[in-house]
């Protein structure tokens, strides 16, 4: 009864969407016989196509990030996208590799993904070459890392060692520890960090004084329950607030600080403390400074803290006191730390937000907000100890993003899946119901840490037999025999041949994979009963790794329909039957190219279609259902006719079996 609901609701639809008086007829529903279509010569039929992919990854200064995981989904995995394809940058931060793309997918979902980073981007899947970056990634943290574009910050009673990590867009601090050691009361003003060691220093002012401490590198452990030790080094001797030091900076490998409000620039001795006064600010008026760095040009900047709108100036000649107006920092407070990014940009944090200063046009961004009491601020390259994530194979790819963790030759699945659907008259025209084979495929393409293929299992399904020969099934490979060897195989008669390419035959008779007592057709006819389908799987090993960019063919390769089988006793084995403009193997026998209805032009690369360009066989990126026995697809589904004869660029879903979609009555249901 629902079948025969669904029924009138297509026909209901059809007379719709059929009125003569619609200035818009791009969407009626158009049903031909397959003899009467419009095919354009160059028309291949084609619902896979493969596209070059190029995927760039960078951190947060444009650099390259290798090791990082880079998986293709046809949809945003949350909402159920299937993934396609797998791999890892390289050296210069770029996944490349050819991918299979159902044309119906306009755009496709790009991961990106290690143990820092982790990342979605929505990428137009339209033209052949598909290409994304991304940036601001974080470098894979497999061992020790030398590490650009953290932000280390302390922050004021408790003292608080922390830092911004720029790769992540400073979302978050990632707090390094609570710092301890102090002798008496705590309330910091700056921070510095040496550029040949890493160690840290800042001043604490209390009691009308300014008291030296230092970091050790090797308290940096990334563990925000451990404490930090601070270590004690000498008293500069300054008697009053206002003489603090409140900013602190290394520049040209000396470390410097300025007054808080006394104008003064002091040359830092890390032995002891001690101060000597280099100059005095030629600003005239007060000037309260909180900010002090050197930019990665060598400039000297400071800023000049204002209740409102703070001000960004530069030495002139540095350590002189000669000093220039730079930039008002519009919409700041009072600014707590400023620090130089090593793209040539200044960051600088007031009470509540991060501003980052372009210094060639003088614009502004607002990055983060925050609310964190910052007493300075140091973006420095600093070598971490992180939490390692294991790599037990040792193959360069870390356990967490790597589909075989425990195997060194292997490390990534690239699936393919869709069905095969074939008709066996060749060269005679077939009743276009395509069910005489129907072969449901899953091709795993198995990559290693250098994106290269090693292995490819495969399983077939067969899901229906509309013919009455005995027909088998192949699959020419784009790799020689000599560096492939079936290594897993559940079906006895499956084995690999060379004749130029390796071929795969999977089968050699379809009716005997299914171990029945006749030869009635399986799975096209209504009122026989249903057979369940037969699965076959297997792998194929390649002793020396293949870069698929080379390949002749991607998955599903290049497979084809023997009519008769391969090798049998009526001496047919040499005719096969390909997807459209897919080539003979070496064993076909060319003689049978363009008699009866077959158009092949081997000079012209036209293979496998008829003079007004039908094919034989179809490749459908799904698990399809077909047909039921002498009913053309093209009355079975309601816009192949629109699909074919707009060259692919109309109804690119025709194939899905869905409401106003299909005739539900003419597709076989094993229900």
């Amino acid at each position: 009864m629902l079948k025969v609901l669904a029924f009138l609701a297509v026909l209901i639809l059809l007379v719709g969407c059929n009125v003569t008086d619609s200035d818009d007829n791009t969407n009626k529903v158009v049903v031909k016989d397959m003899n009467d279509l419009n095919i354009s010569d160059d028309f291949d039929f084609e619902t896979i196509v493969n596209k070059d992919i190029e995927i760039q990854v960078n951190d947060g200064l444009a650099n390259p990030v290798q090791g990082v995981r880079i998986a293709l989904y046809t949809d945003n995995p949350k909402n159920g996208g299937t993934k396609i394809a797998s791999g890892i940058t390289n050296s210069q931060g770029v996944y490349a590799s050819k991918v299979a793309i159902a044309t119906r997918f306009s755009n496709i979902y790009v991961e990106a993904k290690n143990m820092k980073y982790h990342n979605y981007a929505q990428v137009s899947a339209v033209d052949d070459n598909i290409t994304y970056t991304f940036e601001s990634a974080a470098k894979n943290r497999v061992a020790e890392v030398n590490y650009y574009g953290t932000a280390w910050t302390i922050t004021d009673d408790p003292a608080v060692l922390m830092y911004f990590d720029f790769s992540q867009e400073m979302i978050d601090p990632i707090v390094e520890g609570t710092v301890v050691g102090f002798a008496g009361a705590i309330d910091i003003e700056s921070i510095a960090i040496d550029p040949v060691d890493g160690t840290f220093y800042f001043f604490n002012n209390i009691n009308n004084s300014s008291y030296l401490y230092k970091i050790e590198q090797d308290e940096v452990d990334e563990d925000p329950s451990t404490p930090v030790n601070a270590t004690y080094i000498g008293e500069t001797g300054l008697a009053s607030q206002d003489e603090e030091i409140a900013s602190l900076a290394f520049i040209n490998g000396e470390l410097y600080g300025n007054g808080k409000k006394s104008k003064i620039l002091w040359k830092v001795n890390l032995e002891d403390g001690s101060l000597t006064e280099m100059s005095t600010l030629s600003s005239k008026g007060s000037f309260r400074t909180d900010g002090l760095t050197q930019a990665f040009s060598g400039e000297v900047y400071l800023t000049k803290t204002n209740n409102r709108n703070s001000e960004l100036w530069r030495y002139d000649n540095f350590p002189t006191g000669q000093i220039s107006h730079v930039m008002t920092i519009t919409g700041s407070r009072k600014i707590e730390a400023l620090g130089a990014h090593p793209s040539g940009e200044l960051y600088v944090a007031d009470a509540s937000k991060w501003y980052r200063l372009n210094l060639d046009d003088s614009s502004i961004t607002i990055v983060d907000r925050h609310n964190f009491d910052f007493e300075g601020v140091e973006i420095y390259q600093y070598t971490v100890y992180p939490p390692v994530d294991p790599d037990n194979d040792e193959d360069g790819v870390p356990d967490s993003i790597d589909d075989y963790p425990y195997d060194p030759e292997l490390a990534f699945n690239n699936y393919v899946t869709g069905t095969l659907a074939y008709e066996d008259l060749w060269p005679n025209k077939g009743d276009y119901d395509f069910n005489d084979l129907v072969v449901e495929y899953e091709f795993n393409q198995i990559t290693n840490a250098d994106n290269l293929v090693k292995r490819v299992g495969y399983e077939f399904q067969i899901n229906a037999v509309g013919a009455s020969f005995r027909n088998g099934f192949g699959v020419q490979l784009p790799f020689e025999l000599g560096n492939a060897s079936l290594i897993v195989q559940d079906y006895g008669e499956s084995y690999i041949e060379e004749n130029g390419k390796a071929i795969l035959y999977v089968f050699n008779n379809a009716f005997d994979v299914f171990t029945l007592p006749s030869n009635e057709f399986i799975n096209t006819e209504v009122d026989l009963p249903y057979i369940e389908p037969v699965t076959i799987t297997g792998a194929i090993e390649l002793s020396n790794p293949e870069d698929q960019n080379n390949f002749d063919f991607q998955p599903p390769y290049n497979p084809f329909l023997m009519v008769h089988g391969h090798d049998t006793a009526m001496n047919d084995n040499s005719i096969e039957v390909h997807l459209p403009n897919y080539p003979n193997t070496q064993n076909a026998n060319i003689s049978l190219f363009g008699t009866e209805e077959d158009d092949t032009v081997i000079a012209e690369n036209r293979y496998y279609k008829t003079t007004n360009n039908l094919p034989w066989a179809i490749n459908i990126p799904i698990s399809w259902q077909h047909p039921i026995e002498r009913r053309q697809v093209s009355s079975a589904y309601l816009n192949f006719t629109r699909w074919a004869e707009s060259s692919g660029t109309l109804s690119t879903d025709w194939y899905l079996y869905e409401v106003n979609q299909v005739n539900f009555d003419l597709i076989y249901d094993e229900d």
